[in-house]
C-alpha cells in the first residue's frame, strides 16, 4: 500500500508497507531527510523495516540478527550507529 495513513508525521514520505521482521514493520523505509532529523515515529518504524534507504543514497539491511551498511553514505554511518545503539 503507498500514500499517506492516520497518524504519519509530516516529515513521513510514503512507504511500502508489508511484510518486515515482525507484523508493523516494512519490507523497507526510504528516509525523507537525515537520520537526526526524521521523527520518533519514522524512526521506529524505519527500525522494525527489513531495509532502510537514507535520503543520501545510502542502504541499509537487516540480516542475521545485525543492521550492515550495503550501500555507503554519510547517513547511512549515522543511522547505523542510532540503530545500534537501539
Amino acid at each position: 500500500m503507498f500514500g499517506y495513513g492516520a497518524g504519519m508525521a509530516k516529515d513521513e514520505i510514503p512507504m511500502l508497507l508489508g511484510r518486515g521482521r515482525n507484523t508493523a514493520g516494512a519490507d523497507w523505509v526510504s528516509l525523507p531527510k537525515p537520520w537526526a532529523e526524521i521523527s520518533d515515529g519514522l524512526r521506529a518504524k524505519a527500525s522494525q523495516a527489513i531495509e532502510i534507504v537514507t535520503y543520501d543514497g545510502g542502504k541499509l539491511r537487516f540480516t542475521d540478527n545485525a543492521w550492515m551498511v550495503v550501500e555507503a553514505s554519510e547517513d547511512a554511518g549515522v543511522t547505523l550507529k542510532a540503530l545500534r545503539l537501539d
